[in-house]
C-alpha cells in the first residue's frame, strides 16, 4: 500500500474524514448512514472541512452517483465534502477502506459501515476524548442494535472455540457457554466510564487517529471480508492504545455472518485461519 503523507498535529480544527464501503448496499441505508454523519459533524461545527468517501465495491449496475447527489449538493452547501468511488471492482471491504484513506484524509478518520447510524453526539464525545487521551489511537462506541438490543463490539482475542460457539452453535447450546462468551465480548466493561484495556474493536465503527493508521499501513487487502478489523486492531494497539467509550453512542443494523448463507461462511472461515495464522492460534 502507497504511503501518504503525515497530517497536520491538530486533530479537528481541519474536520474529520470518514469512509464507507458498500456492496450492493440500499441506498436509502446508504444515505441514511451519511446523514446521520453530517447531523453528528454540524453538533461539533466540523462539517466545514470535513470529507465522506463512499467506496462502492460492486458492479455499479445497481449504484451510481446520481442517487447521492442531491445529498452531495446539500452537505457541500455546508462545506462537507461528498466523494464517491467505483469501477474498481469487488476488492474487498478493508482494501476499500484503504482505497478512501488513500485518496484523502483528515487528521482524524472514521472507518464505518453502511448499516450504522451514529447519535448525534458521537464526535462531541470522541474528539474530547482524543483531546485528552493522546495515548488512544482509536476509539469504539456503545452500539446497539435496530431493536434497542445491546451489541458487544469489544473483544479479546479469540479463541476456534469462542468463534465456533458464538457463530455457528445451535441456540440452546450457547446458554451452557453464556459465560465463557461474556468474557470474550467484555460484557464486564463499565457503561459508566471510558476504557483503554481494549484489544479488538469492531469494524462496523472505527474512529481513529488517521497518523496511527497510516503508521501501520491501514488494513491487511489480504483479508478479503471478517477478521480485517481484528488484525487491524492488534496491529494498532502495538504502537497506541484502544479505548471503549460508553457515552458514543451508535446503531448498528448488521452481523452474524452465519445467517448470511455459504459463501459469507466459507469467507469467514478462511479469513479467521489467516487470522490465526498471523496472530497465533488459540484453540479452546
Amino acid at each position: 500500500m502507497c504511503a501518504i503523507e503525515e497530517t497536520p498535529p491538530k486533530l479537528a480544527e481541519s474536520g474529520i474524514s470518514l469512509s464507507i464501503v458498500i456492496y450492493q448496499t440500499p441506498p436509502e441505508q446508504v444515505k441514511c448512514a451519511i446523514q446521520s454523519a453530517f447531523v453528528a459533524l454540524r453538533v461539533v461545527a466540523l462539517e466545514a472541512g470535513s470529507k465522506i468517501t463512499v467506496v462502492d465495491n460492486g458492479d455499479g449496475s445497481t449504484h451510481n452517483w446520481e442517487y447521492l447527489s442531491p445529498l452531495s449538493e446539500e452537505l457541500e452547501r455546508s462545506g462537507c465534502r461528498l466523494d464517491y468511488i467505483s469501477g474498481h471492482g469487488n476488492i474487498g471491504y478493508g482494501a476499500g477502506h484503504n482505497l478512501a484513506f488513500k485518496q484523502g484524509h483528515r487528521p482524524l478518520h472514521v472507518f464505518m459501515n453502511a448499516d450504522v447510524e451514529l447519535d448525534p453526539n458521537v464526535f462531541m464525545h470522541g474528539c474530547a476524548y482524543f483531546k485528552d487521551n493522546a495515548d488512544v489511537a482509536m476509539i469504539c462506541p456503545k452500539a446497539f442494535d435496530d431493536s434497542g438490543n445491546r451489541q458487544f463490539l469489544c473483544k479479546r482475542y479469540p479463541t476456534v472455540f469462542d468463534l465456533f460457539v458464538r457463530g455457528f452453535a445451535p441456540g440452546f447450546i450457547k446458554p451452557l457457554f453464556s459465560g465463557r462468551l461474556a468474557h470474550y465480548e467484555m460484557r464486564e466493561l463499565s457503561e459508566k466510564k471510558a476504557n483503554k484495556n481494549i484489544s479488538i474493536i469492531s469494524g462496523c465503527f472505527m474512529f481513529c487517529r488517521s497518523s496511527t493508521i497510516q503508521k501501520v499501513n491501514g488494513f491487511d487487502p489480504s483479508f478479503f471480508l471478517y477478521f480485517e478489523d481484528f488484525d487491524l486492531s492488534l496491529r494498532v494497539n502495538r504502537e497506541a492504545r484502544l479505548a471503549y467509550l460508553p457515552n458514543m453512542k451508535i446503531k448498528h443494523s448488521g452481523g452474524n455472518s452465519a445467517r448470511k448463507g455459504v459463501s459469507h461462511i466459507l469467507m469467514f472461515l478462511r479469513s479467521a485461519c489467516r487470522f490465526f495464522s498471523l496472530h497465533g492460534w488459540r484453540w479452546i
